[in-house]
């Protein structure tokens, strides 16, 4: 396996070297400013919102939302899926393989308004998403109102008693809705630290598509309470593009079904990223992301979180982990390669793209779970390392497009390596 791996950088260096080398001109790159960053999930909207937790919906102007939906016997389960720390771009369009993901968004400026649109859509998990946001800052407080839909074909897996213990098991196959309206405000303490809150109200419909039959049509009710530190920045001058800089949130989630004195959970998520740069061309990205229950009242009904995949945890199938609790923790080690020349090509009359930036990926990941509710039950281990590597091509009117490629080894027997390949195009706000 480690002779694969090795195989695979050097193959992936050599080639975009081989490619690129023969068409190099001088110029310089890209503008001298810098753009700030807003993060999300990696819960997502949980890695993405949960209507019952953070990650999501509450990361309102950030290009990755995925809420991703299943269901108890009764009442309704909200998985979360936690998403990567995304810039503040506009607009911006990403492709994803093997899963077949697409999503896109972007914001557009009405005087003093702001609207957000999210689109989502994953062929190989059979869902899909979309959301709608307003928001109307002001000099410290930002209000909102956002209005979103997602539906999952599929869904494998609900809160389930077995011998005496609330876990997660395999289900049949499901088709889930949930309808979304969250208003929240936003209340900024300095330049990079916010107080939230906000109100959910989701509307979910869960049916059997072997018996067409209906098993749940509730409503939840959720409010959130939290705190986000941001101080990420896009640095782009001529020889680099790249992000620095600390991104806490924590959050704590009060859900209830169908009315509020009848409450079903107290979570409580946090996500972490801290991005120093080591030396010029050296840099390391360190994450953490959690999520437990605090208080849980119907047992049924407490949400849990679907991890695996490129945005969770790559190396392992999409959403092939399932918990009540988790922990995850990754390092990831950057190389950038900066040419000396530009390698410009002309492709339309008056129109060009450029590059001399390429960057290489060491990475290893761990993840701990429960996939019981009660604390002292037994924890899982998840751990997978992998290497990538990825070009920035650089066109007029401060696009970029980004093509990376990354292969990841689940460090657990029965698991195959996987590839993925990811292209994003994407623009600052000016």
């Amino acid at each position: 396996m480690t002779k694969i791996i090795l195989f695979l950088i050097i193959f992936t260096a050599c080639s975009i070297i081989l490619t690129y080398a023969e068409t190099s001109s001088n110029s310089n790159l890209g503008q001298n400013n810098s753009t700030t960053s807003e993060a999300e999930a990696v819960t997502e909207d949980k890695t993405t919102k949960d209507t019952s937790s953070e990650n999501s919906s509450s990361s309102k102007d950030t290009c990755s939302t995925s809420t991703e939906i299943s269901t108890a016997d009764n009442p309704t389960k909200i998985d979360i899926k936690v998403s990567n720390i995304i810039a503040k771009i506009n607009p911006q369009t990403e492709i994803t393989f093997p899963t077949g993901s697409f999503s896109e968004h972007f914001k557009h400026r009405f005087n003093n308004l702001n609207i957000i649109f999210n689109f989502n859509y994953n062929f190989l998990a059979n869902e899909l998403s979309g959301k709608i946001s307003f928001e109307y800052p002001l000099k410290y407080l930002n209000p909102y109102i956002s209005f979103s839909d997602s539906i999952d074909f599929e869904s494998y897996v609900k809160p389930s008693i077995v011998n005496d213990y609330i876990q997660l098991v395999p289900t049949d196959k499901f088709i889930t809705r949930n309808r979304t309206m969250e208003g929240g405000l936003e209340y900024r303490i300095t330049k990079n630290f916010i107080l939230y809150t906000s109100l959910n109200y989701d509307d979910i419909f869960r049916g059997d598509l072997s018996t067409a039959t209906i098993i749940e049509n509730g409503v939840d009710l959720t409010t959130q309470f939290g705190a986000e530190y941001n101080s990420m920045r896009v640095v782009l001058p001529k020889s680099k593009l790249m992000f620095k800089g600390l991104y806490y949130k924590t959050s704590f989630n009060f859900k209830h079904r169908n009315k509020f004195n009848n409450p079903v959970s107290i979570d409580h998520n946090e996500n972490f990223l801290l991005t120093p740069e080591i030396t010029k061309n050296w840099y390391i990205e360190q994450g953490i992301n959690m999520g437990f229950p605090i208080k849980v009242w119907e047992n049924t009904l407490a949400s849990f979180y679907t991890l695996g995949g490129f945005d969770t945890l790559k190396g392992y199938p999409e959403k092939s982990i399932n918990a009540f609790r988790y922990i995850s923790a990754s390092s990831t080690i950057h190389r950038r390669i900066t040419l000396n020349k530009e390698i410009k090509k002309k492709i339309l009359k008056n129109y060009y793209i450029k590059t001399s930036i390429f960057d290489l990926y060491l990475f290893y990941n761990q993840c701990i779970v429960q996939d019981k509710l009660p604390m002292y039950s037994s924890v899982k281990y998840f751990p997978s390392l992998g290497t990538g590597s990825s070009i920035i091509i650089s066109g007029e009117n401060n696009r970029h497009l980004k093509v990376s490629i990354f292969i990841a080894q689940a460090l657990k027997q029965g698991h195959n390596p996987i590839v993925y390949l990811k292209s994003s195009f994407f623009q600052f706000e000016k």
